[in-house]
């Protein structure tokens, strides 16, 4: 994984983290002022990176979504040729909710305002806090998801925020003869403010929940993601009673992102191989077949042996149609209480082949993070101590 920042110093770091089942371990930084946006430069330190580490031991480098990591993302995997590059899908979820907060730009513009009309007046605060039983603010992992739990923040205690603003601890304060507060409360008592408040969470909340689950360090999300996207998507149309006109800009944001930027056979073959959500589709024969050929294109960069692929072929039949071993009632029954890669390492060889192959390639691909996100967080921490060991020795 591959994440870059920029210090208080102004320096361009760009860290280097690998990912496996045990966990994250940080590999080195670099420092690459001037360098950063340089695509030659790029392509080089990442191609030195998988160098170091070894080849066959690196299924997948994360990057975030800028334009010149998608020329190098490219160019690693031409180069690579059995390894795939893949953006953080923390990053482009967050870009979807970017675009979706293009939509509703305006109530997101008079939420702000709210919070910081609030946070500005600190005993002001201390009455709305109070009265409330609660915060306006929520952050989070990412900008605009912390732009949209805010309004869901908002809307949890709608009813409470609208009876603070007519009581006495707010009319009675010198904030509330000032323009901007009476700008607040008009927008705390207006209907039309809440009605697009819920607008905004309902085409935002699946996303955020999609959001969670790829930046949490719990269990890698590879085998979920694709299954969580498109049950985001119906939740949305749910959310809006399949009102097309109310949902299309929304799946549309989505389906452009999502197609422009985590379009790879990794997602198909992951969905395939996690038994959690292809044995508890609706249709497994229709889900396998929809994403088959996603998982033959990565048998046969990952696995170039002719032999082996041929060998995981008739293993995936088992598999997939739940023989041998597969067919066992325990085996079944733990498909949705084991996490992926603990099913397959405690039944993904059959006693009577004794061919770990399938097995193998399916805890590469389950075992794999799909964001960078889960370390970039870390970077004002290591900052932090970074300093004060600085200045420590300064006054040594």
């Amino acid at each position: 994984m591959a994440d870059g920042w920029t210090d208080r110093s102004g320096r361009s770091l760009i860290n280097f983290l690998v990912n496996c089942l045990a966990g994250k371990m940080f590999l080195k930084s670099v420092d690459a002022l001037g360098h950063s946006h340089k695509g030659e430069y790029l392509f080089n330190l990442l191609d030195s990176v998988v160098e170091e580490i070894g080849e066959d031991y690196v299924v997948r480098v994360i990057t975030d979504n800028a334009t010149s990591y998608v020329m190098v993302g490219r160019l690693l995997m031409e180069k690579r040729r059995r390894l795939f590059w893949t953006p953080c899908a923390a990053h482009c979820i967050d870009l979807m909710l970017e675009d979706i907060g293009r939509l509703f730009i305006n109530v997101i513009a008079r939420a702000r305002r709210i919070t910081v009309f609030m946070y500005k007046h600190a005993l002001l605060l201390r009455r709305m806090r109070k009265h409330i039983r609660g915060n306006l603010l929520r952050p989070t992992i990412t900008r605009f998801a912390t732009a949209f739990l805010t309004l869901q923040r908002l809307h949890a205690k709608k009813s409470k925020r609208r009876s603070f603003v007519v009581s006495a601890d707010f009319t009675s304060g010198p904030w509330s003869k000032k323009a901007d507060g009476k700008r607040v409360q008009q927008t705390i008592l207006s209907q039309s403010f809440w009605t697009q408040v819920v607008k905004a969470i309902k085409s935002s909340e699946p996303l955020v929940s999609v959001l969670r689950l790829v930046d949490e360090d719990e269990k890698p999300a590879m085998g979920y993601i694709y299954d969580a996207m498109e049950r985001a998507k119906n939740k949305i149309m749910d959310h809006f009673n399949y009102r097309d006109r109310d949902y299309r800009p929304i799946l549309n944001i989505i389906d452009r992102r999502w197609g422009s930027q985590m379009s790879s056979p990794l997602y198909s073959a992951a969905y395939i191989l996690n038994p959690t959500c292809l044995f508890a589709s609706a249709d497994p024969a229709e889900a396998l077949t929809m994403h088959m050929v996603g998982f033959i294109d990565l048998l046969e960069r990952m696995i170039p042996d002719k032999g082996e692929q041929d060998k995981i072929s008739t293993l995936l039949d088992f598999y997939t149609k739940s023989e041998g071993i597969f067919s066992r009632d325990i085996v079944i029954r733990h498909q949705t209480m084991k996490l992926p890669t603990d099913w397959w390492a405690a039944y993904g060889v059959d006693p009577n082949r004794k061919d770990s192959a399938l097995k193998k390639l399916a805890m590469r691909i389950l075992g794999l993070t799909c964001s960078a996100s889960g370390c970039e967080r870390n970077w004002s921490t290591f900052e932090a101590v970074s300093l004060v060991i600085v200045n420590f020795n300064f006054l040594l």
